[in-house]
């Protein structure tokens, strides 16, 4: 178990890539307060994990949202990409471009998926000359 916590929170590197990660957000509430988002890995053709999204709380309080420019969508572009990019600060630097471009575009209101791609085309774009 310690060994899974530890891999959960590590960014594994294979082929050359981040391993691939799927952010869910869950709708709780009508979409008032905070909302849930899980962390799907795929370590391996046949290892996966799942885990609750850690909520680095830097702007809000009641935790997470998205579809929208405030504290909750920048609480979640922080924590995501800090889960994402470890202890790689440039990209976590970037976390209120982040929102602005991927996470206010998500529908407010409802789930979403974002998918590792999705990321990584994001920092292609925007930030990788930091």
């Amino acid at each position: 178990m310690v060994l899974e916590n530890h891999i959960m929170n590590l960014n594994i590197k294979l082929g050359g890539n981040f391993m691939k990660k799927t952010y869910i957000g869950i709708l709780k509430d009508e979409g008032v307060g905070g909302q849930e988002v899980k962390v799907i890995g795929q370590i391996s053709s046949s290892s996966s994990f799942e885990h609750p999204l850690f909520h680095v709380c830097k702007h809000s309080p009641d935790g997470f949202n998205w579809g929208y420019g405030g504290s909750g969508p920048a609480d979640l572009s922080l924590s995501i990409l800090t889960d994402y990019y470890g202890n790689n600060t440039s990209p976590v630097n970037c976390y209120q471009d982040f929102k602005q471009s991927v996470i206010a575009s998500l529908p407010q209101g409802e789930g979403f998926t974002l998918e590792s791609e999705v990321i990584d085309a994001w920092w292609e774009r925007c930030c990788n000359s930091f």
